[in-house]
């Protein structure tokens, strides 16, 4: 792999005009790199980097995180009873030995949206997602399993139920704890599933009106707009 320099020389011979296809880069000890070489070997070098900077989690001791779950390849299924159901299983299975506080959730056919709330103490979130998104995937039903997958995947023996890794957004403050919690509550409207968010089943929207947070037709004749709030791959969904 270049070394960070190397890049750099990369980036600054780019903008030569002079520089193009067939030249070279002096290196040291008196020997040339092609240009076509670095070229290549550049654009995997940054391809690695920015990949490895769009992962890094923002782990915070009790933050407070906003997530998007997907299944693989956005597979419908995640709302059937027994899936609601089996969900609900792996969730508390996991809470009872990693606790941590849903201040806000919803479920749609081929995704989820949450969020979270960890212990003063505690910042690992993505173990628990793993082990909620394991235990789903052990014993959901075959039907629900897809059969063409990477291969990737079947050398990890993997299976095709979720998409690999989450989306997560730690919550700044108030507003933006509120502005996520309605972009959570009207999702299934956006989503064209039900004309209100009262009328989804499976929503925390119906807590938030029992505890007076929300009037019960809250949003039901008023179409929103969050273009501030990005999710899976930095798109709204």
């Amino acid at each position: 792999m270049l070394s960070f320099e190397w890049v750099l020389r990369l980036i600054s011979a780019l903008t030569q005009p002079t520089m193009g296809r067939g030249d070279a880069l002096r290196c040291g000890g008196g020997c040339f790199v092609g240009f076509d070489i670095l070229w290549i070997y550049g654009l995997n070098y940054l391809r690695g980097f920015f990949v490895d900077m769009r992962y890094r989690r923002a782990k915070i001791k009790g933050g407070t995180y906003f997530f998007t779950v997907a299944t693989y390849k956005r597979a419908k299924f995640l709302c059937e009873e027994e899936n609601v159901q089996l969900l609900r299983e792996s969730f508390k299975k996991v809470m009872a030995k990693y606790p941590f506080k849903i201040d806000a959730f919803v479920l749609l056919p081929d995704h989820s949206h949450c969020i979270w709330t960890l212990p003063p103490d505690d910042f690992d979130f993505s173990t628990r997602w793993k082990l909620i998104k394991s235990n789903f995937s052990r014993k959901c039903n075959d039907v629900y399993k897809q059969q063409k997958i990477s291969l990737s995947r079947r050398n990890k023996n993997e299976q095709a139920v979720w998409q690999r890794r989450f989306w997560e957004h730690s919550i700044r403050d108030e507003k933006d704890f509120k502005n996520h919690v309605e972009y959570i509550h009207y999702n299934p409207v956006k989503h064209c599933l039900t004309d209100a968010p009262k009328r989804w089943e499976f929503s925390s929207f119906h807590r938030y009106v029992k505890t007076g947070k929300y009037a019960h037709n809250w949003c039901a004749d008023n179409e929103m707009c969050f273009n501030d709030i990005r999710c899976m791959n930095g798109q709204a969904c």
